[in-house]
């Protein structure tokens, strides 16, 4: 009796393929790496094969059938996939009888010949970009795939590799408003990828120019730094600034306008300690990007006097003062008093100066009837002075003229009808005004000129 034939299974040399040996004694099966072929011994004058796939993906052809007559030792079966099982019949004739063996197969994982498809980005800013796929065709995966490779980074710059298990990706850390390349290949459990996807060419969006610095030069000038918007330098950016500042008087609805290609710009012509809207504004094609920012210049000294210094009230000895606040445009700062100087006309009369802190004063302890000029200037809180007020001048008033007594009795003639006297009084120090002389119900004024004089002769009629 003629025994069954037997199917043995080995590893062969060739791709693409399952190693068969046909025997007549026993049937042994070992699984073979996928891509390999089986060469088949036969005593029998003719062998029928027949494989089915059993795989996990949806092949059209998933099975096939040969046939081997007369002396012929070997077979190949071609195109199996890995990480695949097959069942293979084999059937002999022999001597007019057929005897007829099935073994089941499972062929090893294999290098995936296919690539991930349908890459797609997913959500995106000028600095990151993720990126998601389809796994790979079934049938070209030729193993269990573990994870996905992808290859990124700019067109003409050095590539980054990296390995996730998820079939998305986001790349970070990139350059806005740039052209990048993203490719994806399949990673077997052995570690081994397949092919890399053709490239997806993306571009970053416009960046926006985030102010990273505001400098003041001056009081009167800034210098506002910004991040690049782009990868190439090729951005114009329009850097708008409003005044917003303290001053109602100076507010004003329209906007300055500079015009740069670099990350900075010096704006000048500013007001001081004045507050401003500043924004930067990146232009490229259709895409408009901008970032915004407030900017306080530095104080300064006063750029005007006090206005209206006027005399309020005045003595013989004080004067009172009084003033309105410097301009606010011309205050340049918090202002946080005055100095006021003053002195008799004619002499250094800014040697006397007093600090204060509202808009009044009054000057003590002057001399009478004497002409003084006074001056004002503003300081801020970091001690800087503007200029001094026009000079205002006041005249004190002239004393209250001290008693004075008639040393010699008036002589009056016997007869009553015409008299004279004669009478010694006191003059004071200084000949200033006039001196008032009261007799009876008459009254003469006499101007004094000078000093000598000290008798005065008054004739009645």
């Amino acid at each position: 009796m003629i025994a069954t034939p037997v199917m043995i299974l080995m590893n062969a040399s060739l791709e693409m393929g399952v190693v068969i040996i046909f025997a007549l004694t026993k049937w042994e099966a070992t699984t073979v790496l996928a891509k390999k072929v089986t060469k088949l011994h036969t005593i029998c004058t003719d062998v029928l094969i027949v494989h089915t796939y059993r795989g996990p993906c949806p092949i059209t052809n998933s099975s096939g059938t040969a046939s081997v007559s007369g002396n012929s030792t070997s077979y190949t079966i071609f195109d199996i996939y890995g990480f695949s099982i097959y069942n293979i019949t084999l059937a002999g004739l022999k001597d007019g009888i057929w005897y007829q063996s099935s073994v089941q197969i499972s062929t090893l994982s294999a290098v995936p010949v296919g690539f991930p498809s349908n890459i797609t980005p997913y959500e995106w800013d000028p600095t990151f970009l993720t990126v998601y796929w389809s796994e790979v065709q079934c049938d070209l995966q030729r193993s269990e795939i573990a994870s996905y490779r992808v290859k990124y980074g700019t067109l003409l710059g050095n590539k980054t590799t990296v390995e996730t298990e998820d079939m998305r990706f986001t790349a970070v850390g990139l350059v806005p408003y740039t052209d990048y390349s993203f490719e994806v290949a399949a990673v077997n459990r052995q570690g081994i990828s397949g092919p890399f996807s053709p490239p997806l060419i993306i571009k970053t969006p416009l960046g926006i120019p985030t102010i990273v610095k505001e400098q003041t030069l001056s009081p009167t000038s800034v210098l506002l730094t910004w991040l690049p918007s782009d990868g190439d330098g090729l951005t114009t950016y329009t850097i708008l600034y409003a005044y917003e500042g303290r001053c109602s008087e100076f507010i004003s609805n329209s906007q300055e306008t500079k015009v740069v290609t670099s990350t900075n710009c010096t704006i000048d012509g500013l007001e001081e300690f004045s507050t401003y809207s500043m924004t930067v504004m990146a232009m490229r094609g259709t895409q408009v990007t901008q970032s915004n920012c407030t900017v306080m210049t530095p104080s300064a000294a006063p750029s005007a006097p006090p206005a209206s210094l006027v005399n309020t009230s005045s003595t013989s000895t004080t004067v009172a003062l009084a003033w309105d606040q410097v301009p606010c445009i011309h205050q340049n700062g918090n202002i946080s008093g005055y100095i006021i100087c003053y002195g008799i006309m004619g002499t250094n009369w800014t040697t006397k100066c007093d600090s204060i802190f509202v808009t009044t004063y009054t000057a003590t302890g002057l001399d009478p009837y004497t002409i003084y000029a006074f001056k004002v200037a503003a300081m801020n809180s970091d001690n800087k002075t503007g200029p001094y007020s026009e000079p205002t001048m006041v005249k004190t008033y002239q004393p209250f003229p001290p008693l004075v007594d008639i040393i010699a009795s008036p002589s009056i003639p016997i007869d009553g009808k015409n008299c004279s006297l004669t009478c010694k009084v006191y003059i004071p120090t200084e000949a200033l005004g006039k001196v008032i002389i009261k007799w009876s119900k008459f009254e003469f004024r006499f101007d004094i000129l000078s000093y000598p004089h000290q008798r005065w002769r008054l004739v009645f009629l």
